[in-house]
């Protein structure tokens, strides 16, 4: 199982979505599958796009029990951008089932965290000044 997740972390975007596809074969079983959700940051836009074609045939696999969830958030959580909570928002609008409510809510909060993280970031002036002060300070 750890051998998927590796895969899945990769930033080669084929072997990425390889190993996703991989996922949902028989050669897995599907307690397993959420072990390679992990994706790379690189793999994360490919790892939505995947879930989205496969979302019928992994409602269909895992129906409302707790590993659906753990779809969820292994692959929305990472994002960190206003516009794709948005997009995410979107996709779920019509497809979210209670089994999944609260952990599409929590998944999405963790991504407008994510992107206020982010904004904080950008906006500050001396960033770079704290860094190395941080870097050289003795403790």
């Amino acid at each position: 199982m750890f051998c998927q997740g590796s895969l899945t972390s990769c930033p080669d975007a084929d072997i990425v979505l390889e190993a996703l596809n991989f996922l949902l074969s028989s050669e897995v079983r599907s307690q397993d599958a959420v072990y390679g959700l992990g994706v790379s940051r690189e793999g994360r836009e490919i790892a939505w796009r995947w879930l989205k074609d496969k979302w019928d045939h992994i409602m269909k696999i895992y129906g409302s029990g707790y590993l659906l969830t753990r779809f969820v958030s292994a692959v929305v959580s990472p994002f960190s951008s206003e516009e794709k909570a948005a997009e995410v928002e979107e996709f779920f609008a019509s497809r979210a089932k209670p089994s999944i409510a609260r952990t599409l809510k929590q998944s999405l909060e963790r991504v407008h965290i994510n992107a206020n993280w982010v904004k904080s970031i950008r906006e500050e002036k001396h960033l770079a000044e704290v860094v190395k002060e941080l870097a050289y300070r003795k403790y």
